[in-house]
């Protein structure tokens, strides 16, 4: 059906609303032609607002300071998790140790009860390994136990120390992470802002402040890589000229 297009000389009359339903429905229909009459016979209006590039600076300096958050996210995740797993460890020892001796106890109780019964005798053994009074009245038992302790020291500590090792390790590499996208966000700010970290942060995104502190204050904190460090201020800049507009 051929269109009315003296329909168009009405288009300045219409109210917004009307506007927006007949652009949209004329794009809906592959009519790039009346959509762009439509947008062309919109009234106009003059305006008065802030400087633009104010507007993009300061929502700039939010949207980097987001970006700083979701780059450290994962590694103070993982350093909190670090600490909770090296919490818990003590008593997953204590559980396996102890799970370790009752097992040992209890093949030695069923080695014996086979060697008595297998001798012909009836009823119980008459000691049992566990028993402290079994233990001081015979000396064998407690030579046995004694080696059972040292097994399971020994293993205590070999666990412990492998495990923790690993933790420690992880952790500083975690750590380092974080300093190293930190160290890269303050250079930017310091150079860009001629402003501190610490300030969008807390401008921003102020529960996040604490955790970086308490990194920034470590005793011995574990070095950065400068090519690491170089990339994300890199990063860093070319968002924020794309954000703000600057060069």
């Amino acid at each position: 059906m051929k269109k009315d297009r003296s329909l168009g000389k009405l288009y300045d009359r219409l109210t917004l609303d009307e506007r927006v339903k007949l652009i949209i429905q004329a794009k809906a229909r592959g009519d790039a032609e009346d959509a762009q009459r439509l947008a062309e016979s919109c009234p106009t209006k003059t305006y008065t607002m802030n400087d633009i590039a104010f507007g993009d600076q300061i929502s700039g300096s939010w949207k980097i300071t987001i970006m700083l958050c979701h780059l450290l996210a994962p590694s103070l995740a993982r350093i909190h998790t670090i600490a909770a797993v090296r919490e818990v460890l003590p008593y997953a020892f204590d559980h396996c140790i102890s799970g370790a001796r009752l097992a040992y106890l209890r093949g030695h109780e069923m080695g014996v009860r086979r060697a008595w019964e297998a001798a012909g005798k009836k009823g119980d053994p008459p000691t049992r390994l566990w028993k402290e009074e079994a233990q001081e009245e015979n000396p064998v038992m407690k030579v046995e136990l004694g080696d059972l302790h040292a097994i399971t020291g020994h293993l205590r500590e070999a666990i412990a120390d492998f495990l923790l090792g690993q933790l420690e390790e992880l952790e500083r590499c975690t750590v380092s992470e974080a300093l190293t996208v930190w160290e890269a966000f303050a250079n930017f700010c310091n150079e860009q802002l001629q402003l501190e970290p610490e300030t969008l942060v807390k401008a921003w995104f102020e529960p996040m402040l604490p955790e970086m502190e308490e990194l920034e204050n470590l005793p011995e904190p574990p070095e950065v890589d400068p090519d690491e460090v170089e990339y994300f201020e890199t990063a860093f800049k070319r968002v924020w000229s794309e954000l703000a507009g600057s060069d």
